[in-house]
């Protein structure tokens, strides 16, 4: 963008202050029709804007100044005039967004494969705990899950523990909140509750054949982690 020397003002009639407004109206816009991408957008701002070397500056010291008392009402309302026209113009040049040419220098091939992302390794605790239950699955055992949250009955009652019982103390007990029914569910405090839920809906032992009673089939690893029942 090429910067056309601001004139010194001769005349402040209309007529004259029309056609030098006009004129330099005529070069912003000229100006901000040639702006392509976010660099030259920011160059007109500061060629048109800037506080210290813009020609709207450049205009005020130039013209406002040195215009007579009675004409600086009128050059005021023109240049005012002229500051929105070249706001409005720098707004719409960056809010237009990229150019065509832009956009196809930015293409992306959506039919080419994506970047795979690396699967990460088993932690050590789970390979361990797998391996575990591979062993004793081996061994003739089952694995059984059970639900987190937990009723009073398998907590407590099916290991004989009735209410008022010592052991329920010492029980790191998490009961659920504003619960109106009974009995009432708590988060599960220990493994065995899973066994017990197996242990209810697997046959006795007792009813197999001779054959497999002699081998340790019947117990499971349960819990809702895995607990070893043998």
């Amino acid at each position: 963008m090429t910067n056309q020397e601001i004139p010194n003002l001769t005349a402040f009639d209309d007529a004259a202050l029309d056609q030098a407004f006009a004129a330099v109206e005529a070069e912003a816009r000229a100006a901000a029709s040639t702006l392509t991408d976010e660099s030259s957008v920011e160059a007109f701002r500061l060629q048109w804007l800037g506080r210290k070397q813009g020609r709207l500056t450049e205009i005020s010291a130039r013209w406002l100044k040195s215009a007579p008392p009675e004409a600086k009402k009128s050059l005021g309302l023109r240049f005012n005039a002229l500051k929105d026209v070249v706001e409005g113009l720098l707004s719409q040049a960056a809010g237009s967004g990229p150019t065509d040419a832009a956009l196809a220098a930015e293409i992306i091939d959506i039919t080419l494969p994506g970047t795979r992302r690396l699967t990460g390794a088993e932690h050590p605790i789970t390979r361990t705990l797998n391996e575990i239950t591979r062993v004793f699955a081996a061994l003739g055992y089952s694995v059984g899950v059970g639900p987190e949250v937990e009723t009073d009955f398998y907590n407590f009652e099916s290991m004989n523990f009735p209410p008022g019982h010592p052991a329920r103390d010492t029980q790191d007990t998490l009961v659920v909140a504003n619960q109106e029914r009974r009995p009432c569910a708590l988060l599960s405090p220990a493994r065995f509750t899973a066994t017990t839920r197996k242990m209810r809906r697997t046959r006795p032992s007792s009813t197999r054949s001779k054959a497999s009673a002699s081998t340790p089939t019947s117990p499971s690893v349960t819990s809702k982690a895995h607990s070893t029942t043998p």
